[in-house]
């Protein structure tokens, strides 16, 4: 499912590298990460699933169930590759750590005027936080992730279809939100978590 070039061996070593040494901390921007024609199949059966109205101080976006529950084949196949052993130590060779509990995923889609506030993904065996965006956005339509230091944003990463994005989850460190949607346009994702055991 991942896209050959991602595999080979000095591409892994130079990701894993940038994972490292990334700031404001340690992540990774896969583009086109997964195959073309794959993640096609998954946003058209995501756009099938049953969404939640998520709202409080802190959100407001529609979410799935997490994707483990799934009657879709191909959102099964999906969230089993990513639950995988595979995956998993794919994942660990470039991140350097223990992701070899259960994978946490959901469906997300933010639509005007949603948006996330930051916060740091800190619960006890989250080790690293992904997502993958299945929308193309320009930056003025929002809905960009964007990465804290402190309390001032210094990274930002406009929505692209087949993104795939790592980030470390660390207390007070991994601070981050998805910016409001500004327009009439959806950003439709996957993310979630893999967990240590």
């Amino acid at each position: 499912m991942i896209r050959e070039e991602y595999l080979e061996e000095e591409r892994v070593k130079e990701l894993a590298k940038k994972f490292r040494t990334n700031k404001p901390f340690s992540h990774v921007v896969l583009k086109n990460f997964f195959k073309e024609e794959f993640v096609k199949k998954v946003k058209g059966a995501l756009e099938k699933e049953e969404f939640e109205r998520m709202d409080s101080d802190l959100l407001s976006f529609e979410q799935t169930k997490d994707l483990s529950g799934t009657k879709n084949e191909i959102l099964k196949v999906f969230y089993t590759y990513l639950n995988g052993i595979e995956m998993k130590e794919y994942i660990r060779r470039l991140t350097n750590k223990n992701v070899f509990g259960k994978v946490d995923a959901s469906g997300f889609v933010y639509c005007s005027g949603d948006y996330l506030l930051p916060h740091d993904d800190c619960l006890e065996k989250r080790r690293v936080a992904f997502v993958l965006t299945l929308t193309d956005l320009e930056e003025e339509d929002g809905g960009s992730l964007d990465f804290f230091k402190g309390k001032k944003k210094v990274r930002s990463f406009i929505s692209e279809e087949n993104m795939f994005i790592l980030f470390e989850v660390r207390e007070n460190k991994s601070v981050h939100q998805v910016a409001e949607i500004l327009r009439e346009k959806e950003r439709v994702s996957i993310g979630g978590w893999f967990n240590g055991e």
